[in-house]
C-alpha cells in the first residue's frame, strides 16, 4: 500500500493495452499499478529500470502516452522509454534513436510517435520536433 506522505507522484493515468486497462502510477522514480482490489503494488523498480539501461527522474513531471499497445514515459531530462505493463525488467525499452532529452508530451499522430527535442533540460532551443516510422516506437 502506498503512504502518500512518502512519495512523489510523478504521473497518475490509464494505460490502455489491447488486454484491457492499467491504472498506472509513477511515484518517485518508479511505476505502480492499482489493482480492482485498491491496492497499489510496485509493478517497475528503480533496480528494474537500471537492469534495462533506463534512467527515470525521482521528481521531475512524468508525461505518458499509450503507443502501439505500450506506454511511451518521459520525464524531460533522461532519454524516453516504453513499458508493455509487464513487472519487472522484461518490458522496457530504451527509446534509442529518440533524442537523449524530449520536451513535454509525446503525441501519437498517423500511427508515428512525436517528441519535441530539447537540447538541453530547461532549454530554450525546442524547435525541432522528432518522430518514428509508423508503428515504431524505437
Amino acid at each position: 500500500m502506498i503512504d502518500a506522505s512518502v512519495l512523489t507522484p510523478q504521473f497518475m493515468g490509464v494505460f490502455r493495452k489491447r488486454s484491457g486497462y492499467l491504472n498506472v502510477g509513477i511515484f518517485s522514480g518508479e511505476l505502480w499499478l492499482y489493482s480492482s482490489a485498491s491496492v497499489w503494488s510496485k509493478a517497475v523498480t528503480t533496480a528494474n529500470l537500471t537492469t534495462a539501461g533506463i534512467t527515470l527522474s525521482a521528481t521531475a513531471v512524468v508525461c505518458c502516452i499509450t503507443y502501439n499497445n505500450t506506454l511511451v514515459v518521459n520525464d524531460g531530462v533522461n532519454r524516453p522509454f516504453t513499458w508493455d505493463g509487464t513487472t519487472g525488467a522484461g518490458g522496457l525499452v530504451s527509446l534509442t534513436n529518440a533524442p537523449a532529452k524530449c520536451y513535454g508530451q509525446p503525441t501519437v499522430y498517423y500511427g508515428k510517435l512525436f517528441f519535441i527535442k530539447d537540447v538541453a533540460a530547461s532549454s530554450a532551443d525546442r524547435s525541432t520536433i522528432v518522430w518514428s516510422e509508423e508503428n515504431a516506437a524505437n
